[in-house]
C-alpha cells in the first residue's frame, strides 16, 4: 500500500488528519503486507505502523504527523587526545 492509499482509509475512518513534508513521497510503496484491523483504538495502529518503516508517526491533537527516520543513528564525535 502507498502511503496515500493509508492515509484515505485512515482519515475516511477516523477524525485524524495527516500532515507531512515535501520530503514524504506519499505515492511510495512503504508497507509491503495489507493488514486489516477492526476496532483498533487510533495509539495501537500507530504503534503497528511504526514498526519497521522508514517513516514515523507521531498523534498531536487530531494530526498525525509523518517523517522520515533517520537512517543512522546519531554518533557522538570523540575528541583527539
Amino acid at each position: 500500500m502507498t502511503l496515500k492509499e493509508v492515509f484515505k482509509q485512515i482519515e475516511s475512518q477516523t477524525d485524524f488528519k495527516f500532515a507531512f513534508t515535501d520530503q514524504i513521497n506519499t505515492s511510495q510503496k512503504y508497507f509491503d503486507q495489507k493488514h486489516t484491523y477492526k476496532n483498533i483504538e487510533i495509539k495501537a495502529l500507530i504503534n503497528e505502523l511504526n514498526k519497521n518503516n522508514s517513516i514515523q508517526f507521531s498523534i498531536v491533537g487530531n494530526n498525525i504527523f509523518v517523517k522520515q527516520k533517520n537512517s543512522k543513528p546519531a554518533t557522538a564525535k570523540k575528541k583527539a587526545s
